[in-house]
């Protein structure tokens, strides 16, 4: 089968130039919307990570970071925390009537910090028990 290049094609077209310029720029717009809405593993994939070296980043396994990817419901911190592990950082955009208004994540707690395992979170909530008991 006989293949024709797009640069043909667009020559031969009897397309007008302004309507071939709506073409592209809604195009254009597409992929940009499409780029800006990837699922996170897309995201782990675009930095080149896999998910063992992103559970390393996030102090957790592969396994949890597996079914992160899988979820269609996450907590905004744990998603804080994925986007902080692939070295970016989440923000939430609200939108009325076309005006845009970012919402501050530190409302929701220490979310952009340093990602931390179950295990850690839980021994930094004790070590303030084990110093009272020791002075009293």
């Amino acid at each position: 089968m006989k293949t024709t290049p797009w640069s043909e094609i667009r020559k031969n077209s009897k397309l007008s130039a302004e309507r071939l310029a709506e073409i592209k720029s809604a195009a254009k717009i597409e992929s940009a919307q499409i780029a800006r809405a990837m699922k996170i593993d897309q995201l782990r994939r675009a930095r080149r990570l896999t998910q063992q070296e992103l559970a390393e980043k996030l102090g957790t396994n592969q396994g949890a970071v597996s079914r992160m990817e899988k979820q269609t419901d996450l907590y905004v911190g744990t998603l804080a925390r994925f986007v902080h592990a692939l070295g970016g950082r989440l923000n939430i955009t609200v939108q009325f009537d076309g005006a845009s208004l970012p919402i501050e994540l530190e409302m929701f707690g220490d979310i952009g910090g340093p990602p931390r395992s179950k295990k850690r979170a839980a021994a930094a909530r004790q070590k303030p028990k084990k110093q009272e008991a020791m002075s009293a």
